[in-house]
């Protein structure tokens, strides 16, 4: 069975269990910059780890399933994406086809050291 993959998509996959955090979270993704023949989707899977996931990973795994895009991004409910041009940047990185994922990591503050595991 051939896979179809719409190469001008970007898909953001959210579990979630809190409807305000997600909210906000959707707000900002509206707000980001989409590149020129691009388009943006988001799959929300409500209530990981109860009723309708068993556990997040199957929350994040489904969400991987409904989608064709070719850039997935999955996002914990609580994380607001605020750099405006980030999915042309994640285009810039994925340029280099070596590149095949990428991750982040942050903390509420940075600590004086600078570096973020060293934070609260």
């Amino acid at each position: 069975m051939k896979v179809t993959v719409d190469e001008r998509k970007f898909a953001f996959i959210m579990c979630t269990n809190n409807r305000q955090y997600c909210l906000e979270a959707l707000h900002y993704i509206k707000s980001l910059a989409v590149p020129d023949g691009y388009t943006v989707e988001t799959c929300i899977i409500e209530d990981a780890k109860s009723r309708n996931a068993r556990s997040m990973a199957e929350g994040y795994n489904r969400g991987m399933h409904q989608s064709d895009a070719r850039y997935k991004i999955y996002l914990h409910q609580d994380v607001m994406i605020v750099e405006k041009n980030f999915l042309q940047h994640l285009l810039d990185v994925f340029a280099d086809r070596k590149i095949g994922m990428i991750g982040m990591i942050g903390s509420p503050r940075m600590p004086e050291n600078s570096v973020m595991w060293y934070g609260e």
